[in-house]
């Protein structure tokens, strides 16, 4: 049983090592992290203030009133798990000039966007449905 723990220690620790310093790599060198967290943030703080959705034709209002608000909350939370101070936030800052590809980039947040607690309600009974009869 020690001996099994010591193993997955070392593994974990080797795991960590390798992942997490490629991790840190990419949330220092790329968007992508710093992007999902933003908008995830703006979807969240969009849906305390409109639990029962926006529609569809007003997130780029929306995105743009929170965008600030969310990058300070994505650097804090990003800076707490990655260690990182500084962020990429380029493809944020270019939604200002385009609403190309602007999105919550992830399917359930978009749908919580749109419909507010009716999408919540929608997907909680879809996941009971599907897990009770499959």
């Amino acid at each position: 049983m020690i001996l099994s723990l010591i193993i997955v220690l070392i593994l974990w620790n080797y795991f960590l090592g390798r992942v997490g310093n490629s991790l840190v790599e990419d949330v220092n060198e790329y968007t992508s992290v710093s992007t999902r967290v933003t908008t995830f943030l703006i979807t969240i703080i969009t849906f305390f203030h409109h639990p029962l959705g926006i529609g569809f034709s007003v997130y780029p209002y929306y995105f743009e009133k929170y965008s600030e608000i969310a990058m300070n909350g994505a650097k804090v939370i990003i800076g707490h798990f990655f260690g990182v101070s500084s962020l990429n936030f380029s493809e944020i800052f270019s939604y200002n000039f385009t609403d190309k590809n602007m999105g919550a980039k992830s399917g359930f947040m978009q749908w919580l966007l749109y419909g507010g607690i009716g999408a919540l309600i929608y997907f909680y009974k879809s996941a009971t449905y599907i897990k009770k009869n499959y």
